[in-house]
């Protein structure tokens, strides 16, 4: 692809990932008012905040750990699933786009799970079946790192089981997409 054309992608590409986490936090919204769901059900709240501040950043710190000790298991895989794009982008420029995208998709999850629960499905069953579709929406990033998600995934739906608030979800997912992208940068050098 010609570089202004390349150029000219990456830009919208990032503007419509903006629209997209907009455009998913509408219509999760919008279903959980059409079927009377209290915002508070879907992790709308800030009741503990501190405790689950806590358990968000300590449950995202271990997942950077986690990420550490995969990469020194098998450097090798760490270096073929580096995501180039992460090179081009600015820390800043990442750090802010990542908001909106973890807190849609913490969203999904808290709201597929409520939604699950309440047609009779078990905690086991709404948690797998968040997970695995959660890992099938990132399958741009080939079908190794997509299933890898399915653990995030299932961490998260855990997480908002037991606590009941988006914050600790937000929280570790964000912090685990922060250490990715260190840990990406890393594997460039």
């Amino acid at each position: 692809m010609p570089p202004e054309l390349a150029h000219r992608v990456q830009k919208i590409d990032r503007q419509i990932i903006w629209f997209r986490d907009l455009l998913l936090v509408l219509v999760i919204l919008r279903l959980a008012v059409h079927y009377s769901l209290q915002m508070s059900q879907i992790g709308l709240h800030l009741d503990s905040w501190r405790r689950n501040s806590l358990i968000g950043v300590v449950s995202g710190l271990l997942a950077v750990g986690l990420q550490w000790f995969v990469g020194q298991l098998f450097p090798a895989g760490m270096k073929l699933n580096k995501n180039e794009s992460h090179t081009e982008e600015s820390t800043a420029y990442y750090l802010l786009s990542n908001v909106p995208g973890v807190f849609a998709q913490e969203l999904w999850i808290s709201f597929c799970l409520v939604t699950l629960k309440q047609t009779g499905h078990s905690n086991v069953v709404s948690v797998m079946l968040t997970a695995i579709v959660f890992a099938g929406v990132h399958l741009h990033y080939r079908l190794g790192g997509a299933i890898a998600k399915v653990p995030y995934g299932v961490t998260s739906a855990c997480l908002f089981l037991w606590q009941g608030s988006l914050l600790p979800t937000c929280l570790f997912h964000f912090i685990g997409n922060m250490g990715s992208f260190y840990w990406s940068r890393r594997a460039f050098r």
